[in-house]
């Protein structure tokens, strides 16, 4: 058996404590590493899910989700959706409509082509899958209640009047007010709520 003195002991002592005390710290400075790197890769997962902006087709899918539609009527609506543009119209027509799901569904009616697109075009925003400018206009203008929204409607579904209410002349409106029973101050109301309502539901 070796003999060693006192210091020897204790310089071999201190170099025992050393290096455990050297692997302790690096051990905790992995897991604390690894902590972190677990905390700030799940901080910015949430970060980057909080700001992620919601597409308005994702809104509009959403949406669909909750409505009480078979898998057909799902397939169309998500055709429907599928083919808005930015601004909220739709952009296709029944035949193209139909085209597109033909290899799923077989042939769709137009009468079921339009139960579907009404269905969309009381989705949020207020106005989309319109397929044109006066249809945007009454899809919303159905949804008030007022003396205005009821003479506006009369304009919009009527085209002579709606023609007439778009040249915005002194005869035109003279002619309109004659055959529709319309007054000046009628007119001024209708314009007023036209005015404010939403003309491009995709930029919402």
């Amino acid at each position: 058996i070796e003999m060693q003195s006192p210091e020897e002991r204790d310089q071999r002592d201190e170099s025992s404590y050393s290096e455990e005390n050297q692997e302790t710290e690096n051990r905790q400075s992995v897991e604390m590493c690894l902590f972190k790197g677990s905390s700030d890769s799940e901080s910015y997962d949430q970060f980057d899910r909080i700001q992620e902006p919601e597409t308005l087709l994702s809104h509009l899918h959403r949406q669909l989700a909750d409505l009480p539609l078979n898998e057909r009527d799902q397939t169309i609506a998500k055709s429907i959706v599928g083919n808005i543009d930015d601004n909220g119209r739709l952009d296709a027509n029944f035949n193209e409509i139909s085209n597109l799901v033909r290899d799923d569904l077989g042939h769709i009616s137009e009468d079921e082509y339009d139960v579907i697109l009404s269905l969309v075009q009381q989705l949020d925003p207020v106005g989309i899958g319109a397929r044109n400018w006066e249809e945007c206009c009454l899809i919303q203008l159905h949804r008030l209640d007022s003396q205005a929204s009821s003479n506006a409607i009369l304009i919009f579904s009527n085209s002579e009047y709606l023609s007439l209410y778009l040249k915005k002349t002194k005869q035109s409106e003279g002619q309109l007010k004659k055959i529709s029973g319309l007054s000046d101050s009628d007119l001024a109301d209708i314009r007023a709520l036209v005015y404010r309502l939403v003309h491009f539901p995709g930029q919402q």
